[in-house]
């Protein structure tokens, strides 16, 4: 029970408060994240692994947020924090019409390779193991972690040098798969942007207008109180309408 609340939380209930106390606490270490993320619905649902964001909302896998740390959880928020302000949901609608892979090995390797870019930045963060942490198995590259190369050229090269797809499990495991299927946080497509319709077409234009926004006014706020370079939102600042 919790305060004069006449019911008993459930499971789901318990995680979705967890989640935004950790996220909440970003503003004062990663304001820039915080900015990005706290408006979004939290939503648990057992159809992905970890955690993911279409940019509209945050679903979470309850059994995997629950074997997190509160440092871990905040890395995370952060994680997917910078793929929406990387637009990486966006640059993977793009990047899937034209890559010649199916959609299903399209989002595999998309989700693959920008994590390695997500991860290096947040590991050369300044607060990194102070204020946020990622979980010890997350995905990192020796090359495709530090060199500062845009996703899509690392799935490129990642595919010139024999990339293949995980063996696809069998229907009916249930419980959203394997967490190191998608690493820690899974990127997923908007369905309106799906396709190559001018509907589509219009809205992967409106999304990138709004992350535009949105990210100005992250690394404003981070200015403001001077936490640009501990969580890596000047870089994003200043590769708005770039690709990283």
């Amino acid at each position: 029970m919790y305060g004069n609340q006449s019911k008993q939380l459930t499971d789901d209930e318990l995680i979705v408060r967890r989640v935004k106390k950790q996220r909440s606490k970003l503003f004062g270490c990663a304001p820039g994240a915080h900015q990005l993320m706290g408006f979004l619905p939290i939503i648990v649902s057992d159809q992905i692994a970890t955690f993911a964001t279409d940019g509209k909302v945050i679903l979470v896998n309850r059994i995997f947020a629950e074997s997190l740390g509160d440092l871990n959880i905040r890395g995370i928020i952060i994680h997917e924090s910078l793929h929406i302000g990387f637009k990486h949901h966006i640059r993977l609608a793009i990047w899937m019409k034209r890559c010649g892979l199916s959609e299903e090995d399209a989002h595999e390797i998309w989700n693959e390779g920008s994590d390695y870019v997500i991860n290096g930045g947040i590991k050369k963060s300044v607060n990194y193991g102070i204020d946020f942490t990622l979980p010890p198995d997350v995905l990192w590259h020796d090359v495709y972690s530090t060199c500062g190369w845009p996703v899509e050229k690392i799935c490129n090269d990642m595919l010139r040098k024999g990339w293949k797809p995980k063996p696809k499990k069998p229907p009916g495991g249930g419980g959203g798969g394997d967490p190191t299927d998608h690493g820690c946080g899974e990127i997923l497509v908007p369905k309106e942007m799906e396709g190559d319709s001018k509907e589509a077409k219009d809205a992967i234009e409106k999304e990138s207008q709004d992350i535009n926004r949105r990210v100005a006014e992250a690394a404003m706020l981070e200015r403001q109180v001077g936490s640009g370079k501990g969580t890596m939102f000047d870089k994003i600042f200043k590769s708005t309408g770039k690709t990283t």
